[in-house]
């Protein structure tokens, strides 16, 4: 009896130990903070208040107003290409009723974007021309609209050949697809998005090798028990806020968080001024 049991307990001990190393052994190297651990505001899809959103015209009035950092939604076209694009069906933004996944590249490229029922003077953008223009000095978040495999080997394939981890982060609400980067490359920055109130559980699901490196949500799905998990586990400057914007602007200043997508206006005080805002509170 006892030498049938020794090869259980030796497969049980295999077991107990991979798992540990699994999800709580070999730490990955803290990767650092935003913009050093400074505050920051993204520009969501530019500011889109004055011109079409996700455009070159949009990226340049945000560049105007100093902001340090863009938001921006990525999908690939049924050829591959990596566009800045939010919508699932091209109707809103392109007049056309498909579905973006389903066109090819060319078939859309030189067609004007739509702004507000009239065709604009902007074109849309692929992924590699933005990255040109605005990567070397600006944070870019991406918000994956639609995470598949083939997306996820072409931005593997695009900050592989960039280098620039530091600076831009990739964001999705899909696990499997963040940590799929992590295991190709651990130096890519992911963004768990929906991380919101009530949910904190996820931050514990994820081995520690392959946590995502930071963690999102709208601001209505923050609370003070959600900001005192944050401040517990040191994650309150690795938290970014979306759906921000004049109306609630203050809410997310007085939560101490720092990192903040917000929708821009001219009825608002000017990026810098909102910076230092932030400082201020965050001292």
């Amino acid at each position: 009896m006892k030498n049938k049991l020794k090869p259980i307990l030796f497969i049980f001990l295999i077991l107990i130990v991979s798992i540990y190393f699994f999800f709580f052994g070999f730490r990955k190297k803290e990767v650092s903070l935003i913009n050093n651990g400074e505050p920051i505001i993204f520009a969501h899809r530019g500011v889109k208040n004055y011109c079409v959103e996700n455009s070159g015209e949009s990226f340049n009035i945000a560049d105007k107003l100093n902001f340090q950092a863009l938001e921006i939604d990525i999908s690939q076209t049924k050829d591959g290409v990596i566009v800045i694009f939010h919508d699932e069906n091209c109707k809103r933004l392109l007049n056309i009723d498909t579905n973006i996944c389903d066109v090819n590249y060319a078939s859309i490229k030189d067609k004007k974007l739509i702004y507000k029922g009239k065709k604009s003077n902007n074109k849309i953008l692929t992924l590699n021309s933005f990255l040109n223009r605005y990567q070397k000095d600006k944070i870019i978040y991406l918000d994956i609209k639609t995470p598949t495999e083939q997306l996820a080997d072409s931005l593997l394939i695009y900050l592989g050949k960039s280098k620039n981890y530091e600076t831009t982060l990739i964001a999705d609400a899909n696990i499997f697809f963040l940590m799929y980067l992590k295991i190709r490359n651990h130096n890519i920055r992911t963004v768990l998005e929906g991380f919101n109130k009530n949910r904190e559980l996820l931050y514990y699901i994820f081995p520690h090798k392959y946590k995502p490196d930071f963690y999102s949500s709208f601001l209505s799905e923050v609370d003070s028990g959600h900001i005192a998990f944050l401040k517990k586990n040191d994650l309150i400057k690795r938290k970014i806020v979306y759906g921000v914007n004049k109306s609630n602007l203050d809410e997310a200043i007085h939560y101490g968080l720092q990192n903040i997508i917000i929708d821009y206006d001219s009825t608002m005080i000017d990026a810098d001024n909102i910076l230092m805002q932030l400082k201020e509170y965050n001292r």
